[in-house]
C-alpha cells in the first residue's frame, strides 16, 4: 500500500525536530560528539527523502495514466482532433453602417482564410443574413478527454485585404427607405445619411510583424512547448512571420476555454515603444485576435445551428447528446476597447496628436467646434467628443464601440438615422417620430442590430445555454439578459436537463438575470425553463429578447444583441419586414414544440393568413415605430371614425382574444394572437 501525504506528516515533524537538536548540539561539539552529528544528518537526509519519494508517489497515484510522450500532456490512446489555424490580417466590419477595425486579427481554420479575404467587406450586409459568417472569434468543439493537435501559423505577415474609403462606403447598406447621400452632406431630416469625411486606413506594417502565437487558457498542454509565450527560462513557444508551430492539448474537462496571442499582450494602455522611441504594437486582443476551444461532453456531436449539417467551427450550434437533452448553444465573446474607425459619422481631430491630413480624422471648423464643445466645462477643452450627429439638430458624441463577436450597433448610427411618425393616411396608424434613443433597439426602424449578425435565435422553450467568455484586456462588464434566467452553478441544480424543464425549482444555487464579467473570465449560462424561460404553467416568452452589458456607456457603443426567440418554424423561406432573409433554424429533433399533439413535433408552420408567427402578426411597417399591442395602453379611446389607428373600447372582464381567432384591432387590418390572452 502507498503512503498517504496524512501518513508521512508525523514523520516529517520528528525530522524536523531533530534536526533542530542536531544543529543545536554542534555549537558544544566534541569529536565523538561531530561523528554522531555527520551519522545522525545522513539518516535524517535518507529518511526525509524516503518521505519525499513516498508523497510523490501518494500525489501519482491520484493523477491520470502517464503522458505517452515528452511534451504530450495527451492520455495514452484519446482520440485525436487537429486543427490548422492561422492568425491574419483583416478589416472587420462591426456593422451595416461601414464602422470598421483597419487592423482586424483573426484567427481563422486555413481552409477558410480565402473565402474571408474576398468576402470581408459584406460581412455586415443585411442581405447576407441567411448566410452563416465566418468572419467571427474562432471556435471550434472538441469531447471530454480528446487529444488537440493545432498546427498554428502566424501570417501577420501577409497583408489584409485593401482598405480605402471606396471599400468603406461599399460596405454601407442602405435598407428600404433609407437615402444614402452623398458624404459631407447635411442629414438632418429623417431617414437619411451620408458617409463620413473621414476615412479608415491600415496602419499595421506586415513586414515589421512580430511573432504571434495561441495561449490557451484553462486546457491541459506542456508549458515548455505549447504556452504561447516566450517567457522566463522557458522555451520560446511562438511563431515568427511565416512559421508554423504545433500545440498539443488535453480536454481535460467540460467548458469554455479562450485563447489569445500570447507573444503581444499589449494594448492601447500600455502602448509599448521600441528602441527610437516609436509607439510600436499590435495590440492584438482590441483588434480581435482571440477565439475560444469548447469542451462537449464525451458523446456529444453537434451541427450546425441553421441547417442541421455537420461544422468544423463556429459560434452557433446544436448539441446532441444520446443519452441527455439536445440544445442549443451560443458561444458569445465581449470585445472591449475596439480599434474602430466611423462608417457614417465624420471623425474630427480634437487633439495635438490627431492625424490631419484628412484621412482617419479631419480639422474640424469653427462652426463645428463650437458644436463639439457646447455646453461643456470650461477649460475641458470640449470633453472628447470627436463627431456630430445630426438629426433635426447636431449633436455632439464620443466615437467608441463595444462588442459581442466582431459585431457593434452603437446607438449614435441610429440617432443619425431617426424615423418620420408614422400616420393613418400613410401606414394605417398612428406613432410618433422617432426621438434620441427611445427607439434605438428597435429592428421595426433600423434593421436587425450587426447586419443580423447580432440575432441570435431560438424557438421557444427549447432547451438552450449560453456560453459567455471575456477575452479581451481592460473592463469588467455586467452581462444581462432580458426575460431569461439562469443558475450561477448548473450542476448544484441538477445540469441542463434539470434546469430547462419548466418544472425545475431552484433550491442550492442563486438564479441570475445579470452576470459580472472581467477580462479571462467565461461562464456556463443554461436558461431556466428553456428559451423564454416557460415555467410551471406558463408558456415561454417569444419575440425580440435583448442582451446588453449594463454598463450604460459600453451598452450605447455597440455592446447588445437580440435573442430573438421564434414560434414558428423558419425554414429559410421568409423576409423580415425590412426585406432582408429570416434565416433557416433547425430544430432539436428530441424537443416536442408541440405538447399538445401526439408525438415528438417541430415547431407549427407558420400560416401568413392567420398564424404568421413573430414578428409578422405585428401589423407594422419597417422604417417607423411598431404600433402598440392591443390593450398595452391605459387609452383605449376609438378616432371619431372608428377606422384605421382606433385602438380597443374598454371592455370589462375580457382578454384579448383566444389562438387562432382574428382580432380587429384597428392597426391594420387585424391580427392572429398566439397565444391565449396575448
Amino acid at each position: 500500500m502507498v503512503a498517504t501525504p496524512a501518513d508521512v506528516t508525523p514523520l516529517l515533524l520528528i525530522l524536523a525536530f531533530a534536526a533542530f537538536v542536531l544543529v543545536g548540539a554542534r555549537r558544544r561539539s566534541t569529536w565523538p560528539v561531530r561523528l554522531a552529528l555527520a551519522a545522525g544528518a545522513g539518516l535524517w537526509i535518507a529518511l526525509a527523502g524516503g518521505a519525499m519519494w513516498m508523497v510523490s508517489q501518494a500525489t501519482a497515484a491520484s493523477l491520470p495514466p502517464p503522458a505517452g510522450t515528452p511534451g504530450n500532456p495527451c492520455v495514452s490512446g484519446a482520440p485525436t482532433k487537429t486543427f490548422d489555424v492561422s492568425l491574419i490580417n483583416l478589416p472587420i466590419f462591426l456593422n451595416r453602417f461601414g464602422d470598421v477595425v483597419p487592423e482586424g486579427r483573426m484567427y481563422i481554420l486555413d481552409s477558410n482564410i480565402a473565402t474571408v479575404r474576398q468576402n470581408f467587406a459584406s460581412a455586415a450586409d443585411p442581405s447576407k443574413a441567411n448566410v452563416s459568417d465566418l468572419i467571427e472569434p474562432l471556435t471550434v468543439r472538441v469531447n471530454k478527454g480528446d487529444c488537440v493537435t493545432v498546427n498554428f501559423t502566424n501570417r501577420l505577415n501577409e497583408e489584409a485585404p485593401t482598405l480605402d474609403r471606396t471599400v468603406r462606403d461599399a460596405a454601407i447598406y442602405p435598407l428600404p427607405g433609407e437615402i444614402k447621400k452623398a458624404p459631407g452632406s447635411s442629414t438632418l431630416d429623417p431617414r437619411e445619411f451620408a458617409p463620413a469625411l473621414s476615412a479608415p486606413k491600415i496602419d499595421f506594417d506586415p513586414t515589421t510583424a512580430p511573432n504571434a502565437s495561441m495561449h490557451f487558457d484553462g486546457l491541459d498542454y506542456d508549458v515548455q512547448t505549447a504556452d504561447g509565450t516566450a517567457v522566463g527560462r522557458n522555451p520560446d513557444s511562438t511563431a515568427a512571420p511565416g512559421a508554423t508551430i504545433t500545440y498539443k492539448l488535453h480536454a481535460q474537462a467540460e467548458g469554455e476555454y479562450q485563447f489569445k496571442d500570447g507573444a503581444d499582450f499589449t494594448s492601447q494602455q500600455t502602448r509599448p515603444t521600441d528602441a527610437n522611441g516609436n509607439v510600436r504594437f499590435i495590440g492584438s486582443h482590441s483588434f480581435g485576435a482571440f477565439g475560444a476551444i469548447v469542451v462537449e461532453p464525451s458523446d456529444a456531436t453537434w451541427v450546425d445551428s441553421r441547417t442541421g449539417e455537420s461544422i468544423p467551427s463556429g459560434t452557433r450550434a446544436i448539441i446532441k447528446r444520446p443519452n441527455n437533452k439536445d440544445f442549443r448553444e451560443h458561444v458569445l465573446f465581449m470585445h472591449d476597447e475596439v480599434e474602430a474607425e466611423p462608417g457614417i459619422l465624420t471623425r474630427y481631430c480634437r487633439g495635438g496628436s490627431e492625424d490631419k491630413t484628412g484621412s482617419e480624422c479631419i480639422a474640424p471648423t469653427s462652426a463645428q467646434t463650437a458644436t463639439l464643445t457646447k455646453d461643456t466645462l470650461p477649460g475641458l477643452g470640449g470633453g472628447d467628443a470627436d463627431a456630430i450627429v445630426q438629426y433635426h439638430e447636431q449633436v455632439p458624441v464620443k466615437l467608441e464601440w463595444f462588442a459581442f463577436n466582431y459585431r457593434a450597433e452603437p446607438t449614435f448610427n441610429r440617432e443619425e438615422i431617426g424615423c418620420p411618425a408614422a400616420t393613418v393616411a400613410g401606414q394605417r396608424y398612428q406613432a410618433n417620430e422617432c426621438v434620441g434613443e427611445e427607439t434605438s433597439l428597435s429592428s421595426w426602424i433600423y434593421g436587425d442590430p450587426g447586419g443580423g449578425d447580432l440575432v441570435f435565435p431560438n424557438y421557444r422553450g427549447e432547451p438552450a445555454q449560453v456560453r459567455l467568455l471575456h477575452p479581451a484586456e481592460f473592463e469588467t462588464h455586467t452581462f444581462h439578459w432580458h426575460v431569461n434566467r439562469w443558475a450561477y452553478d448548473p450542476q448544484d441544480e441538477g445540469g441542463l436537463d434539470a434546469i430547462s424543464s419548466p418544472n425545475h425549482v431552484t433550491r442550492k444555487t442563486n438564479i441570475l438575470d445579470v452576470q459580472s464579467v472581467s477580462p479571462g473570465t467565461s461562464y456556463d449560462l443554461v436558461v431556466q425553463g428553456g428559451a423564454g424561460s416557460s415555467h410551471k404553467d406558463k408558456m415561454a416568452t417569444f419575440g425580440d429578447i435583448i442582451f446588453h452589458c449594463h454598463l450604460y456607456p459600453h451598452f450605447a457603443s455597440g455592446m447588445w444583441g437580440l435573442n430573438r426567440t421564434l414560434d414558428k418554424l423558419e425554414d429559410g423561406s421568409r423576409k423580415n419586414p425590412d426585406g432582408s432573409p429570416i434565416p433557416e433554424l433547425e430544430p432539436l429533433a428530441d424537443f416536442d414544440y408541440q405538447p399538445a399533439t401526439d408525438g415528438v413535433n417541430p415547431p407549427p408552420s407558420p400560416v401568413a393568413t392567420t398564424t404568421p408567427g413573430f414578428p409578422h402578426f405585428v401589423p407594422g411597417v419597417f422604417g417607423y415605430k411598431a404600433p402598440k399591442p392591443p390593450l398595452g395602453v391605459a387609452d383605449r379611446s376609438a378616432t371619431p371614425s372608428g377606422g384605421f389607428g382606433a385602438l380597443y373600447p374598454k371592455t370589462p372582464g375580457t382578454k384579448c382574444g383566444k389562438p387562432g381567432v382574428v382580432v380587429a384591432t384597428g392597426l391594420g387590418g387585424g391580427f392572429t394572437p398566439s397565444v391565449a390572452g396575448w
